[in-house]
């Protein structure tokens, strides 16, 4: 019997199998490409798939699996006789139809989110096509590399380590130190990878925002290094103050993740200093000024390596150990201190050891956002100087006057918390 349930699982598959066939039948339209399926086939096979289950519910599994092969084999004689005839042996099409035969089958499952999220996925990937190979052609051999090593510490060896507290203090937890590796070298290689998807030369801008991703540090120190070489004042001012605003939305995001509740306590502190940061960056960004020799974009090699994975790991491990250490014997107020010398070297490690330790207790909320207020203003203060020694004249005044209001809004939220 005929019900609205049903009714709406083979409406659902005739739908998405739409969305994607509109999509192959632009780039069959477009291109006047010899396609075996367009946008009515497309639905018509998620509509097969759909009809596969519901009889198969009815008739038995075996009715499925005789249907899903004999689709298959279909597949394989169109695609033979398609790349015969156009010379051309990419096999999207006919991948994609089979994947659309399965939306069609989990629809007829009611798992109606799990079909909308694959066909969703499918679309985007089939419509970025010239996208992904622009990017792929920029990929190098290093880069692949690197990728298969964060995989390795993600998936085979974060899995394998203890989730055990060990040592003095309890505090030297192996999954929980690799985790905040994986954690932020993630964020890093997310950000790289947009940069090489993008193209950090088309602007100061993207480079300055995403490369704060990766490190707001390299990026002071690379524009300020070429502010001496170019006539150029307001651009250089922008990349470094964008970069320093976008370092305290990489705080607020390792946060996110790490402790929720610390989030809430910190988000009006950090987020007005980003504020500033990026109002200020938004005033130079309309100042701009016609650049008189080739700005050269700041190249990044690849954010993920073992030899700084690994020595990330030691540093945090460090600053946890010594933080839980210094709470106890010398008092809260010795994380402050603490906190300070770190962020004038790193912001990340001393900002997961805050969260990870508020997180479990072993330190007052209220500490632990004090700690990352003064750890980011030691940071502002460290790429402060940066500019101070490295810019010049012009960039580093108009830098280390917005930056010495940023400091000044940290300062203040300090009485605040």
């Amino acid at each position: 019997m005929l019900t609205l349930e049903i009714a709406r699982n083979f409406g659902a598959a005739v739908l998405l199998g739409l969305l994607i066939g509109m999509q192959r039948q632009y780039v069959k339209q477009k291109n006047n490409e010899l396609m075996f399926a367009g946008v009515r086939t497309f639905s018509i096979i998620s509509l097969l798939g759909a009809l596969s289950v519901y009889i198969s519910q009815m008739l038995g599994i075996s009715v499925f699996i005789v249907m899903l092969a004999g689709y298959l084999l279909f597949i394989i004689a169109a695609y033979s006789l398609e790349s015969y005839l156009s010379k051309d042996i990419g096999a999207t099409g006919e991948i994609s139809s089979m994947v659309t035969f399965l939306i069609g089958a989990l629809c007829a499952l009611d798992k109606i989110a799990v079909a909308v999220f694959v066909a969703i996925t499918l679309t985007v990937l089939l419509v970025s096509k010239k996208s992904l190979h622009t990017f792929a052609s920029k990929i190098k051999q290093v880069e692949v590399y690197s990728t298969l090593k964060f995989a390795i510490i993600a998936f085979i060896i974060l899995p394998l380590l203890p989730n055990k507290a060990y040592g003095p203090y309890n505090v030297l937890n192996p999954y929980i130190i690799w985790l905040m590796v994986v954690l932020i070298t993630g964020i890093s290689f997310l950000a790289y990878i947009l940069i090489k998807a993008f193209g950090a030369k088309r602007g100061i801008g993207i480079t300055g925002f995403l490369g704060g991703l990766i490190s707001s540090t390299a990026i002071t120190t690379s524009l300020s290094s070429q502010s001496k070489k170019v006539s150029l004042v307001n651009p250089f001012v922008f990349g470094i103050i964008i970069a320093g605003a976008t370092m305290f939305i990489r705080v607020l995001i390792e946060v996110s993740i790490l402790n929720y509740d610390l989030l809430q306590s910190l988000l009006i502190p950090i987020g007005v200093m980003g504020v500033i940061g990026f109002i200020a960056a938004a005033f130079f960004w309309f100042r701009k000024e016609k650049p008189t020799k080739e700005i050269h974009a700041c190249e990044f090699s690849s954010p993920f390596t073992m030899g700084p994975a690994v020595k990330f790991a030691i540093l945090f491990a460090v600053i946890l150990f010594i933080s839980k250490a210094g709470q106890v014997l010398l008092g809260n107020n010795a994380l402050y201190g603490i906190s300070f010398f770190s962020g004038l070297v790193d912001i990340d490690a001393i900002t997961v050891s805050m969260a990870n330790l508020s997180r479990t207790g072993d330190i007052p909320m209220s500490i632990a956002t004090t700690a990352i207020i003064i750890a980011a203003t030691a940071n502002t203060l460290t790429k402060a100087g940066i500019v101070y020694f490295m810019g010049s004249r012009n960039v580093s005044k108009k830098v280390m006057l917005i930056f010495g209001l940023v400091v000044l809004a940290g300062m203040a939220a300090l009485f605040l918390v």
